[in-house]
């Protein structure tokens, strides 16, 4: 549930009284319409590519519902989110609050290629020795170098300037970019936020060992992800459950579904004893 929601499409047949057919939608492309006066929304729109509509028209479709199932209405949307607040229409994805950790990690990757791709970094400060510009003309070069310059995709680039005397030069210093253990610091408390806002307590949970090493981890693992399970992954798999149950109850079926959980095996768990750091190796 990577939008904090999903969509279904849902088919009833002719009869109106039995879902015939069921379909998963990108809930990317779904789009929904406008509250009624009960707060509830009664149209949902599909398209598959929201850029360009006049080639991908949209397709309405009406919400879900068990009693308004016959002609027009027999072509449904499911769209599902859980409850939040300020949100009435659309879901929202448990790692909100960490959308700018996100962000932050992409222009930090993007600014050491760029920097790497163009071998240069413009650190610089800038005095224009033209002191007669007009305001405008001032905004303009602001304006010009903050394009050209600022930013994580325009690391490294080169700052070129033509005079007619050496006395109307640009004075240009060069400012020390910041070192690299800013950036270790910095990425450290990206892996932090990002993990905290996925709920995960452990970044050996995914595979990130500490500056221990890899060592007799194997209880933190299962503890970790017991944790993880009961309180991030039970409460989704409860609630398809009790979706996929509604949905075979419409369509016939008494049945009850149930989720089995992946569980953890550490019964290939190999310690080396000839290793005297006690290391564990965990095979697959």
């Amino acid at each position: 549930m990577s939008f904090g929601t999903y969509a279904l499409k849902i088919l009833w047949n002719r009869a109106g009284d039995r879902i015939a057919e069921v379909y998963h939608l990108p809930v990317a492309n779904v789009r929904s319409g406008k509250l009624n006066e009960m707060d509830k929304v009664e149209k949902y729109y599909y398209s598959s590519n929201w850029g360009n509509t006049r080639k991908y028209v949209p397709v309405e479709y009406p919400a879900f519902s068990t009693t308004d199932t016959k002609g027009d209405n027999a072509s449904q949307i499911y769209y599902c989110k859980k409850y939040t607040p300020g949100a009435d229409v659309y879901g929202l994805p448990n790692y909100m609050g960490a959308l700018n950790s996100v962000q932050l990690d992409m222009d930090i990757s993007i600014f050491h290629a760029s920097n790497i791709a163009n071998g240069m970094f413009p650190g610089l400060f800038i005095t224009l020795t033209n002191g007669n510009a007009t305001p405008e003309e001032r905004a303009r070069m602001y304006r010009d170098l903050e394009k050209t310059f600022s930013g994580s995709r325009n690391a490294g680039k080169m700052f070129l300037s033509f005079v007619d005397s050496p006395d109307r030069a640009p004075q240009v210093e060069t400012i020390t970019p910041a070192q690299d253990d800013y950036y270790v610091i910095l990425q450290d408390r990206i892996i932090n936020d990002i993990s905290t806002a996925h709920r995960i307590t452990s970044s050996r949970l995914i595979g990130i060992s500490d500056a221990n090493g890899f060592s007799n981890n194997a209880d933190e693992i299962k503890v970790a992800y017991s944790h993880f399970y009961s309180t991030v992954i039970e409460p989704i798999q409860e609630h398809l459950e009790k979706t996929l149950g509604m949905i075979a109850k419409n369509m016939g079926f008494n049945i009850k579904f149930n989720i089995i959980p992946s569980k953890l095996d550490f019964s290939d768990t190999i310690t080396g004893s000839e290793n005297d750091s006690n290391e564990t190796i965990i095979t697959e």
